[in-house]
């Protein structure tokens, strides 16, 4: 199976969480959409909002990236 790429997983459609979800660690999968919405010059607040996560936990994660 071949590997896909960022763009090609969050192309379409992007990960997002449940309100039971919103306090769990960040799974390997939310770490590369923030990633990727870094490299599309998305603000942390657009990630954030997408991904169902606190604001200040996409800057946390980018800070130690």
């Amino acid at each position: 199976m071949p590997k896909r790429t960022l763009d090609e997983l969050f192309r379409d459609k992007a990960p997002s969480r449940t309100s039971e979800q919103r306090h769990n660690w960040l799974t390997a999968g939310d770490r590369r959409f923030i990633i990727w919405g870094f490299k599309e010059l998305w603000p942390g607040a657009r990630i954030a909002c997408v991904l169902g996560v606190n604001e200040a936990t996409v800057r946390s994660f980018r800070k130690r990236y």
